[in-house]
């Protein structure tokens, strides 16, 4: 025989490459919405309730509950087909959400996208319990978790990129009638308050409690405030000026009397003339055309404007005496003009969001592809696997284990119900989510509201955790399967989420620490807060392959259907979470209501911690069901 038929083939690497690559496709299909959420809700003129129940725990529920029935349909019928399956239908509906006309539409694509993303990591498990030898499959399990939080970290930066990329300087800038998202707001916030709002505010049956809450309800004037009211003709009291004032009147005092209300005030905000409408699109119109003189801007006031980093490009050049085309100073007018009226005006990257979508969908077409044309549902199905690489591969299979040959059959149900096992599984995972979640969705208003960070360094501050937590999830699977031939099955498993969980719970406990010094000090600063923050997501991820081993050892024929519901548990915790922290934290968290959450976090992961000690990877789920 010769060297390269004794040498095992790698077919089994390239397996799990297919796998990681759908599993960053997975986070990043998921996570692209919650980028573009902003744009999305300027586009379809959706309301901040519409949104929440698009990025809300809808998703997460749905996704939670398709877990077993999604990882069963591949145990019985095959990880090739199924994976495929599940791939090209979010994919599609990935690309469906470009397409949508309206909410009800695009709740629908999401949610879609939620139960058929629900059999991947299901399957994958699988996969990988047919294809890696039992000493590497924690690392392999590793590399597909790593994956996701690839996919994560990449969501923002390339959805941004993206958007940017669909909408080059040569599109038109133009702003039309549907840009014009609140016509009254934006005569509000360049017209002077009007001595009868003025006269509202101050009347006798007020209270000064009242008179203060009506006073800050008035919309803050725009940096480019004069700069507008001159080129609607302000000062010549035109025509124009005088509809804008007369708009700006009427929205102010809607605002007032909701502010002087005691009761909730549904009434909606009063319609601004069409006539005035179309005057406000032709004068920025004319202003976007303001070549002769420049940019509509002062350089002294970029530092605080919040710009993107195309306008502040422009702003550099134009700063080092260089100049722009005719068509850069448009889209430079146009960038300034929304981020003066953000709320007012309709966003040019907007436009991209939908080809993004569409991008994101076709290229789940080509994974899927690429999975039914390598995958095989067992190594001796594949004619690139060599003699050598099926013998390794099978090297410390479980005398429990399922024959990889035989195809699951009608889900046995008592066992989910009756393995304290797999309870405790379903316990940890719970725990985890809860305490983890708070990471991935609230840190960026913890940030703003305790610590004041800047938005680009909060940015920096909130994507550390994931970066150190990546790390963790590569060096967790090779730990995993390190421990495996020293301390045996039962422990391997279940001894490193033990190890992690009470870390990550002493991690919360450090916050509690930090936030009880002086104010000011080193250690009650966000950095700080920040490295307790990385040690917890390490610590999550350190111990997170473990549970893909679990499944793959004691799931006999069903590791998809084990794997699932362990998922669906966790996501159920992670659906659950940010209710428990919107009940501790309440409108205005302060001090103490933040240390509750922080206790949350460190309870849960201690209930998760305690509960892995039942975690027994020796003894199949399904003990009947094993050849």
């Amino acid at each position: 025989m010769s060297e390269a038929a004794s040498r095992p083939s790698g077919v089994r690497h390239l397996i799990v490459l297919l796998l990681t690559l759908m599993s960053v496709l997975l986070y990043l299909d998921r996570f692209c919405v919650s980028f573009a959420g902003d744009y999305i809700k300027e586009d379809l003129g959706l309301s901040q309730t519409q949104m929440s129940l698009l990025l809300g725990p809808f998703f997460f529920l749905f996704y939670a509950l398709a877990q077993v029935p999604s990882g069963w349909l591949s145990d019985r019928f095959g990880a090739r087909i199924m994976l495929s399956i599940y791939v090209v239908a979010w994919s599609l509906f990935t690309a469906q959400m470009g397409l949508v006309a309206g909410f009800a539409m695009l709740l629908v694509a999401r949610l879609m996208c939620g139960i058929t993303q629900a059999g991947a990591y299901p399957t994958a498990g699988g996969v990988i319990s047919r294809w890696v030898p039992l000493s590497k499959r924690a690392t392999a399990s590793a590399w597909v978790g790593l994956g996701g939080r690839i996919g994560g970290a990449m969501a923002p930066i390339l959805t941004a990129f993206l958007m940017v990329v669909f909408v080059p300087v040569e599109s038109e800038v133009g702003i039309a009638e549907r840009d014009m998202m609140d016509a009254g707001r934006f005569c509000a916030r360049i017209a002077p308050i009007s001595d009868k709002v003025k006269q509202t505010i101050e009347s006798d049956g007020n209270t000064e409690e009242l008179r203060s809450k009506a006073r800050k309800s008035l919309t803050t004037p725009s940096f480019l405030a004069d700069r507008m009211a001159a080129s609607f003709g302000a000062a010549k009291r035109s025509s124009d000026w005088i509809a804008i004032e007369a708009a700006a009147e009427e929205h102010w005092l809607w605002q007032v009397k909701k502010s002087l209300n005691p009761q909730p005030d549904s009434t909606p905000a009063p319609k601004t003339p069409p006539a005035t409408e179309a005057e406000l699109v032709d004068g920025l119109n004319h202003l976007l055309d303001n070549n002769i003189r420049g940019p509509i801007y002062d350089p002294a006031e970029i530092p605080k404007i919040n710009l993107p980093r195309e306008a502040v490009k422009y702003a550099e050049r134009l700063k080092s005496g260089d100049s722009l085309s005719h068509s850069e100073l448009r889209r430079f007018n146009r960038l300034l003009i929304e981020a003066a009226f953000p709320g007012e005006i309709r966003k040019l990257y907007g436009r991209g969001w939908r080809p993004v979508m569409i991008v994101y969908g076709l290229s789940g077409v080509l994974v899927a592809l690429g999975i039914w044309l390598m995958f095989r549902e067992r190594p001796e199905l594949h004619s690139r696997v060599n003699d050598a690489e099926r013998a390794l591969i099978e090297t410390g299979r479980l005398a429990t284990a399922a024959d990889p040959a035989s195809k699951a059959g009608r889900l046995p149900i008592k066992p989910f119900f009756t393995s304290f096992s797999l309870w405790c599984n379903c316990a940890n995972q719970i725990g985890t989510n809860i305490g983890w979640v708070f990471l991935v969705t609230w840190l960026s208003r913890y940030f703003i509201e305790m610590h004041n960070v800047p938005i680009l360094e909060r940015g920096m501050l909130v994507m550390l955790p994931n970066l150190i937590g990546m790390c963790g999830g590569f060096l967790g699977g090779r730990w995993v399967d390190w421990l495996l031939p020293r301390i045996g099955l039962k422990w391997s498993r279940s001894l490193p989420p033990i190890i992690t969980r009470f870390i990550a719970a002493g991690g919360y406990g450090m916050c509690l620490f930090f936030a009880a010094q002086p104010a000011g000090s080193a250690l009650n600063s966000p950095y700080a807060f920040t490295a307790a923050f990385c040690l917890i997501y390490f610590s999550v991820d350190l111990g997170q392959s473990a549970f893909w081993a679990y499944a793959q050892d004691a799931g006999g024929k069903y590791v998809g259907s084990v794997l699932g519901w362990g998922n669906m548990w966790g996501n159920l915790g992670a659906a659950f979470g940010p209710l428990l922290y919107n009940y501790l934290l309440g409108e205005t968290p302060g001090l103490d209501e933040w240390n509750s959450l922080f206790w949350l976090g460190l309870i849960a992961f201690v209930f998760a911690g305690i509960a892995t000690f039942g975690l027994d990877a020796s003894k199949p789920v399904f003990a009947d069901e094993t050849n």
